[in-house]
């Protein structure tokens, strides 16, 4: 039997949300999520009706024909989503406008990105901010990550308006998801992942961690993502426009389920996979996914987060693992979580030695401090139980024994 449990509201929301349900408005936020009904309101909005290449249009109507089918979504939760889908669907606009009149920004090259892929809840995060405080290196920022069109100014973004709207929006997210810097520290400024640029082809992993969408994960994990990474690569031209270091770094365990379109669009590119034991990152990211959907809807059945959560990471691993021998091996290299933890610093002379990078005075001051400043659970823990989500260890085994042994893995 299907389990629920109520999701987080503060009272105010609550009693707003029921009264908004009483009221029909949530009856009619539904009924108007539809694609043609988003892209309409975007095209109003900017005056522009080309959203480009159109393979956004297949995952954007099966996202919606999901979503629509939950009924636990409340009314502030439908006004978050079809904003977050109208920012995308506004963002795909720009971007199409902007090759129209400025062509040569895609003309740029992406030379040597340095990306991190590998399980979530595997330090991708705190290797990656601590990568980011190289001056060498470009990571895409949070709210960069949310706005990317029109190209930011280096030495302009202080007073940009799309970073005043990316303050505003972290710190109602944090309000809203009590405990969430715990689980992911999230700030307008902070480096961020990229798999938000894949979201606005509407073909990213985000989307199934966010949303209970069983017909477009099985869509999601069946399709090839070429386009969407052409898309991706183009959304890092624009921001590198006016803006540019000596490389990209860039971190999305997204990347899991695309590594030979990701190969094949930056065959140049620096991968760092990290590993940490599935006993330990499933279920952690099952809390998470679980986190970000409560802040949408009344209840959550956790157990049906925590089976989504499995499939989706047994298919990346696997599809990562996969692809691995490709990669030129001084162009690859594994750590393992517990050494990021241990030693973080050793891990990030190791790879810049491997990688052939160089590693100036001021890029291992600033590795030092951001390593001394922001330690392991500086933000608080993470707090959750695997059997919540039905994630018991014999049960998460079974799909990554081999995963274990190939890696050499530490016990959980």
């Amino acid at each position: 039997m299907t389990k629920y449990r109520e999701a987080f509201q503060w009272p105010p929301l609550r009693a707003l949300n029921q009264r908004l349900e009483r009221r029909g408005t949530t009856a009619r936020q539904r009924e108007a999520f539809t694609p043609e009904r988003l892209m309409e309101i975007a095209s109003r909005t900017t005056g522009l009706d080309d959203f480009g290449d159109p393979h956004f249009v297949e995952p954007l109507g099966l996202l919606c024909e999901d979503i629509r089918a939950n009924q636990d979504i409340h009314s502030l939760g439908w006004w978050f989503i079809s904003e977050l889908f109208k920012r995308r669907l506004i963002t795909r606009l720009k971007l199409a406008e902007l090759e129209k009149i400025q062509p040569e920004i895609f003309s740029q090259s992406v030379d040597r990105p340095l990306i991190i892929v590998g399980l979530p809840r595997t330090g991708t995060t705190r290797l990656m901010r601590i990568l980011a405080e190289d001056p060498a290196n470009r990571p895409l920022l949070n709210w960069e990550s949310f706005e990317p069109v029109p190209p930011p100014i280096q030495g302009r973004v202080r007073f940009d308006r799309r970073r005043l709207r990316g303050i505003a929006a972290t710190s109602i997210f944090s309000l809203l998801i009590p405990g969430f810097q715990a689980i992911h520290a999230t700030g307008a400024d902070l480096p961020e992942e990229c798999v938000m640029l894949l979201a606005n082809s509407f073909d990213s992993w985000l989307n199934v961690l966010q949303f209970d969408a069983p017909n477009y994960q099985q869509w999601f994990l069946n399709t090839s993502h070429g386009t969407t990474y052409a898309e991706h690569k183009k959304q890092l031209q624009v921001l590198q426009w006016k803006f540019k270091r000596d490389r990209w770094l860039l971190k999305s365990p997204g990347h899991m389920f695309g590594p030979a379109e990701l190969l094949a669009t930056y065959p140049d590119a620096l991968i760092v996979q990290t590993h940490r034991h599935p006993n330990k990152a499933i279920p952690s990211i099952a809390s998470l996914s679980a986190a970000v959907r409560g802040m949408m809807v009344s209840r959550l059945d956790d157990e049906r987060v925590g089976q989504q959560i499995l499939e989706q990471m047994k298919v990346g691993v696997h599809r990562l693992q996969a692809h691995t021998p490709e990669i030129p091996a001084n162009q690859y290299m594994a750590i393992q979580y517990e050494d990021i933890v241990r030693d973080p610093m050793s891990v990030i002379t190791e790879i810049y030695h491997h990688m052939d990078l160089p590693i100036s005075t001021r890029a291992e001051s600033a590795f030092q401090t951001e390593i001394a400043s922001n330690p392991k659970d500086s933000k608080g823990r993470h707090n959750y139980q695997p059997e919540q989500f039905g994630l018991v260890p014999e049960r998460i085994d079974k799909h990554f024994a081999e995963y274990v042994r190939a890696n050499n893995i530490p016990s959980a």
